[in-house]
């Protein structure tokens, strides 16, 4: 979208096919990253395409609006062709039911009058389970995910209550927040000054549009009471940078290298005052902490511990707890072979073809309650959840746990009979 942006200040013809060829790479790689993105990405670029059409009315933005649609719907049908040969569309499938039934308020097992839950073949202590973790378990499937769902109908909430829940989840994002506040900001004044001067209509017009693009997808996120502080943060990302080039854009046509500077010294005042009034909104402080964190350095020592451990004895399986769900380093190497036989059990990639994938090469066809008591399956973590514990001995009431190993506090668990 910033390439698009800068199309207009370029002479060379040459350049301005680089710039758009480079355009269009980075809102396919964009879309291979992550689709809904990609579909974000690709109504920046449009928006500023668009405009560029209604006012410029150039044959040449035209042909470039076919070559963005065209290489888009190509990406997308390729990726379909992918999903489908790969086994991806059916862990979709799956991802949808089980995401909307962890995120969205769903049908409590106490208050199931119409045996939903045992229709589908769940108790309470896999309910408890579910609503703590993803994991492996032959009862939930994406059918009987989706007959969960079917039978929670919520009440309309009132649009009081809609816009309660929305602002708390905009409360939780002061970084965000003050991001949106300083384009807020920034928007209002140069609308005032190209107003004033009757000049720049396209700029202005790509500037509007582009927050009018955010704040819409925003409200439907929030409208639907799940806003992730990634969503935010992207969707930000996504329409205020190329905001951010076309705003220097206005002031270079503006004013002189004298206004540049004023521009800049402004900006660099914003962020001093917000990092005095709200640390927590500053990027740049939030980064320095992120990337010097002490236990996150501790996090990746036992991360590479319980690795280790795993490629020593690759003769068992080692299910690790979300305790140990921790950041590797960036570059982590295995002389001697990957920790194949460590996976959590179940979890966001639960049911990918890569899953399986691995549990095949642990000689498992599947890792389900049998599977813990057969001697070679080994649970990790610090220490055993009442939830784990519950779903089990509600299967096996005469399985037993005990530790069979302790490596740096961590311990390693083995369910017998």
């Amino acid at each position: 979208a910033c390439l698009l942006a800068l199309l207009s200040e370029l002479e060379s013809q040459k350049q301005k096919r680089i710039c758009f060829v480079a355009a269009v790479v980075l809102m396919v790689v964009s879309y291979n990253i992550r689709k809904q993105f990609g579909m974000v990405s690709l109504s920046a670029m449009l928006i500023i395409l668009f405009v560029d059409l209604l006012l410029e009315k150039n044959k040449a933005v035209i042909q470039k609006i076919a070559i963005l649609i065209v290489v888009f719907v190509l990406a997308y049908g390729s990726n379909m062709i992918y999903e489908k040969t790969s086994g991806i569309s059916e862990f979709n499938k799956y991802y949808a039911q089980m995401g909307h039934w962890i995120d969205y308020p769903h049908l409590n097992y106490y208050e199931d009058e119409n045996g939903v839950y045992e229709a589908a073949g769940w108790d309470e202590s896999l309910f408890n389970a579910a609503e703590s973790w993803f994991f492996m378990d032959e009862n939930m499937t994406t059918e009987q995910l989706k007959s969960i769902n079917d039978g929670y109908v919520a009440s309309a909430l009132p649009v009081k209550e809609v816009v309660k829940r929305a602002v708390n989840l905009i409360k939780t994002s002061p970084m965000a927040n003050a991001q949106v506040i300083a384009w807020v900001i920034a928007l209002i004044i140069l609308n005032i000054i190209l107003l004033l001067k009757k000049t720049h209509r396209s700029k202005l017009l790509m500037l509007d549009c582009l927050f009018g693009m955010f704040a819409l997808v925003s409200g439907y996120f929030l409208w639907q009471g799940r806003f992730p502080l990634r969503a935010y943060q992207s969707l930000l990302f996504i329409y205020f940078i190329p905001s951010v080039v076309i705003m220097l854009q206005c002031i270079k046509l503006l004013a002189s290298v004298r206004g540049e500077a004023i521009a800049f010294a402004g900006y660099t005042i914003l962020m001093l005052a917000q990092y005095m009034i709200c640390p927590a909104a500053n990027m740049v402080r939030e980064t320095y902490l992120t990337c010097n964190d002490v236990n996150r350095y501790r996090d990746m020592d036992v991360s590479q511990v319980i690795e280790e451990y795993a490629i020593a004895h690759d003769d068992c399986v080692f299910i690790h707890d979300l305790d140990l769900s921790l950041p590797a380093k960036v570059f982590t190497t295995y002389p001697k072979g990957g920790p194949h036989n460590l996976l959590f059990w179940g979890g966001w990639v639960y049911n990918t073809p890569m899953y399986w994938d691995q549990v095949y090469s642990c000689e498992k066809e599947h890792l389900y309650i049998e599977d813990f008591l057969s001697g070679d399956v080994c649970f990790c973590g610090y220490d055993i959840s009442p939830v784990l514990e519950g779903y089990i001995l509600a299967r096996e009431p005469e399985a037993q746990v005990e530790v069979v190993d302790d490596v740096q506090g961590i311990k390693i668990y083995r369910f017998v009979k």
